[in-house]
């Protein structure tokens, strides 16, 4: 059995490839690699209860690339359209890591083949700006509930638990990411309630590595008051996970206070 979650989960964190689901069928996803974009394929799922899969048919669409899979794993079924079919989370992972471990030590010129190949390619990768919105908002889905899962649906400082007001929010944000994983990993950044994720969006706090809360000296006593922001406040863990992504949004937020002097708590 596979979960639902652990697919796409997996396929990005151990094999590099994004897995976009599409739209009318829930159980098939459009698969890309991030670091090698000419290297496209599709996955199908068996559903049964409790978005669980009995398999999944993986098949990538560069034929040689699919060779070296099967080759790699003699054992797996093969069916007549070249797919492979995978039934457990473990053959899974590493099915994933073996096409990491391949896209590592293929030539630089592997893709596209051709030129004809190469149009392909670029229609698949940017086909309309709605696509590429809907591949970052498909993105966005998965990076919350990674962060939903590691603060138990609640926010990362008040403990407030009311979705609605919860933002999933980026210590390195999206656009500086360098890949898809920074851009996933549920490490990088906090569930934060509304108004402390826009604080932090825009570098108007920020935390230590111990999780206390630092304040902009250009926030004034009132407007911290009507936030509901004290300098008392702290998040409620902090992962080592945590720290380099921290470290990139502190120094952001240092650069943009100056010689301002961060606003502490006074106990600390």
């Amino acid at each position: 059995m596979l979960s639902r979650l652990f697919i796409p989960k997996t396929l990005l964190d151990q094999g590099g490839i994004y897995a976009r689901s599409l739209p009318d069928h829930p159980n098939q996803w459009t698969l890309q690699s991030y670091e090698r974009h000419g290297l496209t394929g599709t996955l199908v799922g068996e559903p049964t209860e409790k978005d669980q899969f009995l398999y999944v048919d993986l098949k990538f669409t560069n034929a040689e690339f699919q060779s070296k899979l099967k080759d790699a794993f003699p054992n797996l079924q093969v069916l007549p359209d070249g797919s492979l079919r995978i039934e457990t989370e473990a053959i899974f992972q590493a099915v994933a890591d073996k096409c990491r471990e391949q896209l590592s030590t293929l030539p630089s010129d592997f893709f596209p083949t051709s030129a004809e190949e190469d149009t392909e390619v670029e229609v698949s990768l940017a086909d309309t700006e709605s696509e590429t919105v809907t591949s970052e908002r498909s993105g966005q889905q998965l990076y919350r509930t990674r962060l939903e899962e590691i603060w138990g649906g609640r926010c990362a400082v008040t403990g407030v638990g009311v979705p609605e007001v919860l933002r999933a929010s980026h210590a390195k944000p999206w656009k500086d990411c360098e890949t898809g994983n920074e851009r996933l990993d549920g490490y990088n950044g906090f569930l934060l309630s509304a108004n402390l994720d826009a604080l932090f969006d825009k570098f108007l706090i920020s935390f230590a590595d111990d999780g206390k809360i630092l304040i902009s000296p250009y926030l004034k006593a009132e407007e911290l008051k009507a936030l509901g922001v004290t300098p008392e406040m702290k998040l409620r863990f902090v992962d080592s996970r945590h720290l380099p992504y921290l470290e990139y949004q502190r120094n952001q937020f240092l650069k943009r206070i100056g010689n301002g002097n961060v606003i502490k708590d006074e106990n600390s």
